[in-house]
């Protein structure tokens, strides 16, 4: 028994120091046609480091340029549908286009999406998503996390 005791605690030690982190250094290169804002405030919120703590509960895309405007987008609806309990029917709207928080080194948009729960019945829940971009002029990878908000 004690042998089985100290064998589990062993794995656990080894799993828990296994368990990788993350580290993201934002590109230098930003996709054209994006708003850049700068503001101290909103980087207190949204920022890359909030994106390496969520790891691995994120998701990871490759690109083969700067991202688009509608890459991001695209990253983020796929993002906040993995975040729903029963993704099948999702319609999105209200999306904003992405903005880059320069301080905080992210991209970020927000949105409406109406879904239908595990009984049918439709919601409506707000999200907000922000992506980190790892890479360059030819490709990289994108970290996106995203927070899904129900209404009443």
């Amino acid at each position: 028994m004690r042998t089985t005791l100290a064998l589990l605690v062993a794995i656990a030690a080894v799993s828990a120091g296994a368990q990788k982190s993350l580290k993201i250094t934002p590109a230098n290169v930003g996709a054209a046609g994006i708003k850049l804002v700068r503001s101290e405030k909103l980087a207190a919120v949204l920022h890359y480091t909030f994106i390496e703590k969520q790891y691995p509960y994120i998701g990871v895309k490759s690109v083969k340029t700067v991202p688009t405007p509608q890459d991001l987008v695209h990253a983020c609806q796929a993002e906040t549908k993995d975040n729903l309990k029963t993704p099948r029917i999702t319609k999105f709207s209200q999306v904003t286009k992405p903005e880059y928080l320069v301080q905080g080194g992210v991209y970020y948009l927000k949105g409406v999406v109406d879904f239908q729960n595990s009984s049918s019945a439709v919601r409506r829940a707000d999200f907000v998503c922000m992506v980190a971009f790892q890479g360059s002029a030819r490709g990289g990878t994108l970290y996106t996390h995203a927070d899904v908000i129900l209404r009443k």
